[in-house]
């Protein structure tokens, strides 16, 4: 109820700033598909014969498409021809040039004590404030 509620308010506040910008010669109206100044409307490609988007809808929709209409779409690929820089290409070369390898450094492993060196350090004993039977748990 609460988004609810606010959507309202945002709403409304919204109406109101139109409403103090609106002047006689400007009225404030409601926008409508096909009205004059108005942008095309967000549907408008899924009903042209000539997109694709028409075809997503009917196959969706699970409508049989509208007479006159290929079933098969004719992908046209000149544009993408158009777009690669004409350019001279090198002639016997069957793999990209690469650049030489680099020497891989090998990693050597740190050097170990003695057997019988010396030993890590033992964390010391504290001790506990009170006695813990075995068989029991601690409390956190």
């Amino acid at each position: 109820m609460y988004a609810i509620e606010a959507v309202r308010l945002f709403d409304h506040y919204a109406f109101r700033k139109y409403m103090e910008q609106a002047t006689s010669a400007k009225p404030l109206t409601l926008w409508y598909p096909g009205k004059p100044g108005a942008p095309t409307p967000w549907w408008k490609p899924y009903y042209d014969k000539t997109d694709i988007k028409l075809r997503d809808r009917c196959l969706f929709a699970q409508v049989p498409l509208p007479a006159g209409l290929e079933t098969v779409k004719k992908a046209d690929w000149s544009s993408l021809e158009k777009k690669t820089a004409p350019g001279p290409t090198p002639k016997g070369r069957t793999k990209p040039a690469t650049r030489p390898a680099a020497k891989r450094k090998t990693k050597t492993a740190p050097a170990r004590a003695p057997k019988g060196g010396p030993k890590p350090a033992k964390r010391p004993e504290t001790k506990r404030k009170t006695p813990v039977k075995r068989g029991t748990r601690r409390p956190r």
